[in-house]
């Protein structure tokens, strides 16, 4: 349930519509990759008074971002298979998102706008959903369209098109993907993290924004080729899929970076 603060709603009301108008809205995407929205209901609660909730898919399952996380704590790379499955199936959830059509046959225009581990769940069959499309961007949106300008998301998994408050295309999505398979694939933040954690936003903006795929790419290929357990020991031709495939997600400009369907495409032909 995505619960709004009986407080915050008594007090604007807009956001009772801008919920339910995001709940429309979402229940439209229906894809195995996705939490799927069920409704949206008004609730009588003893303590909490009226309020209303977001109804959505109950995921059994992990986040991305305990994985990786628990595979630090034990000083452990993912496996690359597992990784680019992962990867895979958010391409394909994405893409469908990506080309949903608005009601009068035109173009949605969707774009997740959040893609980060905490994002990406991995059910216990191993399948994976993309959740909380919920800042998500679409050109039909009824009540509450995001402003020109402004940025959502989280810093170190922004494009740089959404870090300069620009206008989106799904691309931008799959530089943010293409943030995360980095990390699966390296055990590392593609932008480092400042010396003053999470809340040290201005030196997270730098971060990202020094931080270019010629200087990283190094990294990359040392992991993918050195042996096990510090590496995934990979031959040649596999790891250049690899680094080809992340130097196209993470290509700087948005139109010569690759899209969710021709990331999908090619990893299905490799697969």
């Amino acid at each position: 349930l995505k619960l709004l603060d009986p407080a915050r709603a008594l007090d604007q009301p807009e956001l009772i519509a801008s919920l339910a108008d995001e709940a429309a809205l979402l229940s439209r995407i229906q894809h195995p990759n996705i939490v799927s929205v069920r409704g949206f209901e008004r609730i009588e609660h003893d303590f909490l008074g009226t309020t209303y909730a977001m109804v959505m898919e109950l995921v059994r399952g992990v986040s991305l971002r305990r994985l990786l996380d628990s595979a630090l704590e034990r000083g452990a790379l993912l496996p690359l298979p597992a990784s680019l499955l992962v990867l895979a199936e958010a391409a394909e959830g994405l893409q469908y998102a990506h080309e949903m059509p608005a009601e009068d046959g035109g173009a949605l225009g969707l774009v997740h706008r959040d893609m980060k581990p905490a994002n990406v769940l991995v059910t216990k069959e191993g399948r994976v959903k993309i959740l909380d499309f919920g800042i998500a961007f679409a050109a039909e949106r009824q009540v509450s369209a995001t402003a020109a300008g402004m940025t959502k998301g989280t810093v170190l998994y922004m494009s740089p098109e959404q870090m300069r408050g620009l206008p989106l295309s799904g691309r931008s999505d799959i530089y943010s993907l293409g943030l995360v398979f980095f990390e699966l694939v390296a055990g590392e933040l593609f932008a480092p993290m400042p010396v003053g954690g999470p809340s040290d936003i201005a030196g997270m903006l730098r971060s990202v924004a020094d931080t270019m795929w010629e200087s990283r790419v190094g990294r990359l290929r040392e992991v993918l080729r050195a042996p096990a357990p510090e590496g995934h020991e990979l031959a040649e031709a596999e790891a250049e899929f690899v680094e080809g495939l992340l130097a196209g997600m993470l290509e700087r400009s948005p139109e010569h970076r690759m899209d969710a369907a021709t990331l999908a495409t090619t990893l299905d032909a490799q697969a």
